[in-house]
């Protein structure tokens, strides 16, 4: 199956329409803005009182035989997910006579029981919505007199996985295979996550004779990424316009605005496309203290363009730490060196010199019992 790539179009508007101002800059900038996505589930219970729908009010008094009307509904406040449920029984007086999975009434076929946990096989959307089960039946076996003012517990335990770039197998005994990854559970962060789509207009920065720089009507763009997952790449582009007739050199930096680790966990891959030809420029993480100063990025032939492309990954391997966070930098571009910090030449194929990136985040498996999470990260090989 062939990975699913988010693309995302790194900015700006096309210069030269009529009613715009077009100005030079020797130094332009693109600010990249990227948030972190979040697993973020809520489990709630109900009961039906004269054919109405309420909130679960604790210790009904029930009878050998009755049905207790008992509602497991849980809520997607995240990303798309797969959730699975467990519900462990207790009892106080440790009488003999216990509940089990199989007192569990109201579960749909969308549901299907693997050892201890039951799987839901859908996908729940985002503000989506599934009820695990409808209520308890009390065995009529049971006498009364035996468990008079016992006192049974229901406590119903909820985990969510991601969906994007999950892939259960509900033939398999254990459908999510966190046995066989050997998974480490991790507590969900309390931050609400942002919910953030992708800007689609390109950047172009165009050369004009007798200028040094760029003409444009902004010397700094601004622009979005669509929220990351572990696992999830971006793609995005700054074209160079060479209006005049001699080659031009261009250079670039990066600034990071809001350093953090999280920044520091994506991949990142920089190509330089001239014509039919591409050229790797770099491939890894992300050091801002290597992009201090300006990089060539090489010439531009007079009369032609080329365009910059990157692909920043957020690793499978992320873990929630870095879960609904976001993180900021800005990329410089410019044509004119002089009187600036002393340029780096252009980094080769297989070089480990350049360092650049924009911010990224994830999540990934959340876990509650009625109120609460647990998250826990996954593995992904491409």
């Amino acid at each position: 199956m062939r990975h699913k790539i988010k693309i995302l179009a790194a900015a700006g508007l096309a210069m030269m329409l009529t009613g715009v101002s077009v100005l030079a800059f020797s130094e332009v900038s693109v600010l990249m803005q990227a948030v972190s996505g979040k697993v973020a589930i809520r489990l709630e219970e109900f009961t039906v009182e004269r054919g109405k729908e309420v909130s679960w009010k604790e210790n009904p008094v029930v009878l050998p035989g009755d049905r207790l009307s008992k509602i497991a509904r849980i809520f997607n406040r995240g990303e798309e997910c797969y959730i699975r449920a467990a519900v462990v029984f207790t009892d106080e007086k440790k009488s003999g006579n216990s509940l089990s999975q199989k007192n569990l009434t109201g579960i749909s076929d969308d549901w299907i029981w693997k050892g201890e946990y039951c799987y839901y096989k859908k996908i729940l959307p985002k503000g989506g919505k599934t009820d695990f089960f409808q209520g308890i039946q009390i065995p009529s076996e049971w006498k009364e007199g035996e468990d008079d003012d016992n006192h049974w517990n229901a406590r119903v335990k909820v985990d969510a996985v991601q969906a994007e770039y999950f892939y259960p197998d509900f033939s398999s005994e254990d459908p999510w295979g966190l046995e066989k990854q050997g998974v480490e559970i991790q507590k969900s962060p309390k931050e609400e996550p942002v919910d953030q789509t992708a800007d689609q207009e390109p950047v172009i920065l165009k050369i004009q004779q007798k200028m040094q720089g760029f003409s444009v009507e902004t010397d700094e763009f601004f622009r979005k990424m669509e929220t990351f997952l572990p696992g999830r790449a971006q793609t995005g582009s700054v074209t160079f316009e060479n209006r005049t007739k001699d080659s031009r050199e261009v250079f670039m930096r990066a600034e990071i605005l809001e350093e953090n680790e999280f920044l520091k966990e994506l991949e990142v891959t920089i190509e330089k496309r001239l014509k039919d030809r591409t050229e790797l420029l770099y491939q890894g993480t992300l050091l801002a203290d290597q992009l201090e100063n300006y990089q060539s990025i090489g010439k531009i032939p007079g009369e032609e363009s080329s365009t910059l492309e990157f692909k920043i990954t957020l690793p499978q391997e992320a873990d929630n730490r870095y879960a609904a966070q976001q993180g900021k930098i800005k990329f410089w571009f410019t044509t004119d060196v002089s009187g600036k910090e002393t340029p780096v030449p252009a980094v080769k194929t297989g070089d480990t010199v350049w360092r650049w990136g924009v911010a990224a985040a994830l999540t990934l498996l959340g876990s509650l019992t009625v109120v609460g999470g647990i998250l826990w990260k996954r593995y992904k090989k491409w």
